[in-house]
């Protein structure tokens, strides 16, 4: 486990290790957060589960609505894998770290991300892969 060098984060969450020795994550559980910060600056951050732990990304410079991948802003290549969920771990971890962040508002966009699939009639992903059921699990919605 890596030191948590943040004052004011709980010991039990550390920082990711740098993006060449994890350039490519899967996550699984995932949810899409949007984030309103003191400055006034929105930031959209990736949720859930990945190298077997709850997992916050830092903010997405890019996400790809067909294939399902993402690019966050230290340039790691998230592929969300499954379909989109809650898990435990993954919420203590972002509740911690938007505090920690300063957020004056925090949005589960999820739904706006599952609805924009469907305006544009993205079924299943490219070809290639793995199959993701685009639907939020009973009792997911917020």
């Amino acid at each position: 486990m890596n030191p948590n060098p943040s004052p004011g984060l709980p010991p039990s969450i550390h920082l990711i290790g740098p993006v060449s020795r994890e350039p490519v994550a899967v996550m699984t559980h995932w949810r899409l957060f949007q984030l309103l910060g003191q400055t006034g600056r929105s930031s959209r951050h990736l949720v859930g589960r990945a190298g077997g732990e709850g997992r916050v990304c830092s903010a997405l410079a890019s996400l790809d609505l067909l294939t399902l991948t993402a690019i966050s802003g230290s340039g790691r290549f998230y592929r969300l894998q499954g379909p989109p969920g809650q898990d435990p771990d993954a919420q203590y971890v972002w509740d911690a770290w938007s505090r920690f962040a300063g957020a004056t508002h925090v949005r589960d966009i999820m739904r706006a991300l599952l609805r924009l699939r469907r305006m544009r009639r993205l079924q299943g992903i490219a070809p290639g892969a793995p199959e993701t059921n685009f639907s939020l699990p009973k009792g997911a919605e917020s």
